[in-house]
């Protein structure tokens, strides 16, 4: 009495045993509740995620402003006014440090990439669209604005993630 592959099952008895799987309710209303309380509880969570934030960057980037996707960004140096358009290939310095100091990449050697195209981080891609040559700014953002739900064995999904960000050159081939 094994199952098989293509076993067809007929029928299917649960026997609950012990009280508490006897009082365990299976009906809509039941599941409503319990939907209910999760979603309070994520809210909750959710709710001091932002928190986090927003203490993190007005006490340590107290100039920076808060951009339509909801990131922190401080312009630390203005660059020469001329912008990358999408398609346009850059050549930035980028480090990238967590909020408990950890740094995940020095700035140790230009990153090149076709702006605007989507193969790099999307807050890096979008964020080079409007600086110009020259300019350096703070971008702080948390774990889920940069990488949603999905789980990076590295990160902490409580992480806050801090980009420096230089415009070194564009369509400037060597």
């Amino acid at each position: 009495n094994t199952i098989k592959k293509d076993d067809f099952i007929r029928k299917v008895k649960i026997i609950r045993i012990g009280e508490k799987a006897k009082n365990f309710k299976t009906d809509e209303s039941a599941f409503q509740v319990h939907s209910q309380k999760y979603l309070v509880k994520e809210t909750a969570k959710q709710a001091k995620k932002k928190e986090k934030l927003i203490n993190f960057a007005e006490s340590n980037y107290p100039n920076a402003k808060v951009d339509t996707a909801g990131h922190y960004v401080q312009i630390n140096q203005t660059g020469n006014g001329d912008a990358p358009k999408s398609g346009d290939l850059v050549k930035v310095n980028l480090s990238i440090d967590l909020d408990d100091g950890t740094n995940m990449r020095k700035a140790d050697k230009p990153l090149p990439f076709a702006a605007g195209s989507g193969t790099i981080i999307k807050v890096i891609d979008q964020s080079v669209l409007t600086m110009s040559v020259g300019e350096k700014r703070t971008i702080i953002a948390s774990y889920a604005q940069i990488y949603g739900d999905s789980e990076r064995s590295s990160l902490s999904q409580d992480s806050l993630l801090i980009f420096n960000l230089e415009l070194l050159s564009i369509n400037d081939i060597e």
